[in-house]
């Protein structure tokens, strides 16, 4: 059957018809854990050199203060702000997944959410509701692609999510909504490259993302018109970045009952996601008593997609952190000594760590059958020849073993470790305890806690 019109028309219709009355609560709950556990990730990231460079570009730019910006007392307009928060999220690779897309979702549709809902005035219902549709919309358009020729998912998928986000927080209707989306393609970029060269530049293509997903809305606002086949047409989404290898039933598909935002994975370790199933198989040894000291060689076997992001050696002089985010050896070797792979495990002095480095060096990584990122195997071999394994089935974080409540507040509390001087308005329960209530705030009443409180950095000022 010919279709008569694109599939952004059944987006924009979707997006702007999603009431609250269609969440389901497990629904509610997914959005606001995922609320959560971005800003706490968002305060940590933010004193990342990369997140550093945006905000002082930001800076220099000025404009209306109108948004806040994640552990910093500076207010700059909303594309500025969804570019700077976009890139505090993703700083430390420690935000969320959605696994089958292997793309990233809150740095871009929850950074544009933030900046456009506080500048706006929005509830936090408001806000849910848009994360929700924006999340929707990243994720599907994942669904939809059938192949992956070197553009980032999180940035290709997500700017359309973030363009939703900003559009129904804006109260576009659904014609221009879709005008948005028609923009937005015009900015949709982002390269797998950084997975490789692993530069600094890597996590900021989230944050170019959730700025472009709010300049198309605000364009769109003003009259500005996009393209009309966004993802079908001759040069549309599909046939440039997807060449042609598609399915559209996931972008037309009717929403709810359940939503793509329950489908989320929330890490619990800072790096990327093709190593936790080697992560979880190493700290399994090692809580069953392997001692680091005596390991003759470690054999890791992952699926071709983690190999792919995490399995091929490359150190870094530039930016080892990120280096070590995409290093199977590294956090392998991490996790069998020192039994965790916490944000502490990823500063310089920790990744030059001799004990570390030495034990990375005996670890061989291989290519096995699998999905994207499971199962993962490791064999160890110890000085007396003997071999103890491990397989890993299931991530832990996923939908299908999601973090407890116990879990997701320690990973807040690892995070807001990290807050900048006079940034402590939260620990971690009162962060999940008012997350909790998010419904009942305003987005600007959210942002409020994740900035220093003028007062307390005016008084260390003076100390």
């Amino acid at each position: 059957m010919t279709r008569t019109r694109d599939a952004s028309f059944d987006v924009a219709e979707a997006a702007c018809g999603l009431s609250a009355d269609a969440l389901a609560p497990q629904s509610l709950q997914a959005a606001k854990r995922l609320v959560a556990d971005s800003l706490a990730v968002g305060i940590a990231g933010c004193r990342g050199r990369d997140t550093q460079a945006v905000h002082a570009l930001a800076e220099n730019w000025g404009g209306r203060a109108e948004c806040s910006l994640i552990g910093s007392r500076l207010r700059v307009p909303m594309p500025h702000a969804a570019l700077v928060n976009g890139t505090a999220i993703q700083a430390l690779d420690f935000d969320d997944t959605h696994d089958p897309s292997a793309a990233h979702t809150a740095s871009t549709v929850l950074a544009a959410a933030l900046a456009v809902g506080e500048a706006r005035g929005s509830s936090g219902m408001d806000l849910i509701l848009a994360l929700v549709a924006g999340v929707e919309v990243a994720a599907r358009v994942g669904l939809a692609s059938h192949t992956n020729i070197g553009f980032t998912s999180t940035a290709v998928y997500g700017v359309f999510g973030a363009t939703v986000a900003a559009a129904r927080l804006l109260g576009l209707d659904a014609r221009t909504t879709r005008h948005a989306l028609g923009i937005a393609i015009s900015q949709a970029a982002g390269t797998s490259q950084t997975a490789i060269d692993r530069p600094l530049s890597k996590h900021i293509q989230s944050g170019f993302a959730a700025q472009a997903g709010v300049t198309a809305a605000l364009l769109a606002q003003h009259g500005v018109s996009g393209v009309e086949q966004v993802f079908e047409g001759t040069y549309g989404f599909f046939e440039i970045y997807k060449r042609g290898k598609f399915s559209i039933e996931p972008l037309l598909a009717p929403w709810g009952p359940g939503f793509q935002i329950e489908r989320l994975s929330l890490k619990p370790w800072p790096s990327c996601r093709g190593t936790h199933g080697p992560i979880e198989a190493a700290l399994a040894l090692q809580r069953a008593g392997i001692d680091a000291r005596r390991i003759a060689a470690i054999d890791v076997e992952v699926p071709r997609m983690a190999m792919q992001l995490c399995g091929n050696p490359k150190a870094s002089t530039d930016d080892p952190e990120i280096a070590a985010q995409f290093s199977i050896a590294y956090t392998v070797a991490t996790a069998l000594i020192h039994g965790s792979v916490s944000l502490k495990r990823f500063t310089r002095e920790a990744i030059a760590d001799s004990a570390v480095r030495a034990l990375a060096g005996r670890v061989t990584i291989r290519e096995c059958e699998g999905s994207d990122f499971v199962p993962a195997r490791i064999t160890v071999t110890l000085d007396d020849g003997s071999v103890r394994a491990h397989r890993v089935e299931c991530l832990t974080g996923s939908p299908e073993l999601p973090l407890s409540e116990a879990d997701l507040r320690a990973k807040v509390e690892d995070c807001l470790g990290y807050a900048p001087a006079g940034c402590a308005a939260w620990d971690g329960q009162s962060l999940l305890t008012q997350v909790k209530a998010l419904e009942t705030l305003l987005v600007r009443d959210l942002m409020a806690g994740v900035v220093p409180d003028p007062m307390e950095s005016t008084m260390e000022s003076r100390q």
